[in-house]
């Protein structure tokens, strides 16, 4: 009975360490194995990637305009050059045409070199992904106003074609409020949750106090924008819902218009310089 139980006894230790040590090379596994990125960080590895090319493309640019100009300097020296024998040679027995002629080839060369060289545009900045959305903790200064604002961007995908279709006018005006207004909202929500993170990365610091206040302040100018925002929403909705208005598109559509016209322009004011990539 005592042999039984210690053979048993030494099973189960057995099946303990078998158990650990799988339990361990699990844990090393989950250690080692590579994350996959957030959706923040495959759009920051875009936009450094976008960045990276802009730069290889302005250097090459760079490069091409440098050897035009050394080849206009030397199409220069070439006519000085030919001009100085052509005259030179004028005084001999028999004088020729032919530094002349190279001389104003070499000028013409030289011409449209430097009219090229000046008219060359550098490649322009193409345009970056914008930064996802990232909803913030509830009860965080401007989780609420974010939520929002993401619920009502995701409309338009929905509610632009068909006032496109119905009211192509109304359309118009839409598109270019929203083309105004949606690099402020995302330039609020980018600031927040830099903010936020500043909260959370630096507890207890004085940084941590004024980014928190800083927040809500933001919040504050995000909420009245949203506000805005959702007007066009509304705006939208009413010409889908009622496509034999008795009312003009005007009417319907301009009041929501200039409520983000003038809360756009009430940024810009208040920043001095508005910049939608900060």
């Amino acid at each position: 009975m005592a042999k039984g139980n210690k053979q048993s006894d030494h099973w189960l230790k057995v099946v303990e360490a078998g158990f650990s040590a799988g339990l361990e090379r699990y844990q090393a596994y989950r250690a080692t194995k590579p994350k996959k990125p957030t959706p923040r960080e495959v759009v920051l590895q875009q936009r450094q990637a976008i960045i990276a090319n802009h730069q290889n493309r302005v250097a090459s640019h760079e490069r091409r305009l440098q050897r035009m100009k050394t080849r206009q300097t030397i199409y220069t020296a070439g006519a000085a050059g030919a001009s100085a024998m052509g005259v030179v040679g004028t005084v001999t027995p028999q004088p020729s045409l032919l530094w002349f002629t190279a001389a104003g080839v070499s000028g013409i060369l030289a011409f449209l070199t430097r009219e090229k060289r000046q008219t060359l545009q550098a490649p322009p900045m193409p345009e970056l992904p914008p930064m996802p959305v990232e909803p913030l903790p509830t009860g965080t200064p401007g989780s609420d106003e974010i939520a929002r604002w993401s619920r009502a961007a995701h409309r338009w995908d929905d509610l632009l074609p068909l006032v496109d279709q119905m009211h192509p006018d109304a359309g118009l005006q839409l598109r270019k409020a929203l083309a105004d207004v949606d690099p402020a909202l995302r330039s609020l929500v980018e600031r927040l949750g830099t903010l936020y993170r500043t909260t959370q990365q630096m507890p207890g610091t004085q940084a941590a106090t004024a980014a928190h206040h800083a927040s809500i302040e933001v919040a504050a100018r995000l909420r009245e924008g949203v506000e805005a925002y959702e007007g066009l929403v509304a705006a939208a909705a009413e010409l889908i819902a009622a496509p034999d208005l008795q009312q003009s598109v005007t009417q319907i559509v301009g009041p929501a218009v200039l409520d983000v016209q003038a809360y756009t322009s009430g940024l810009r004011k208040a920043a001095g310089t508005f910049d939608p990539s900060y």
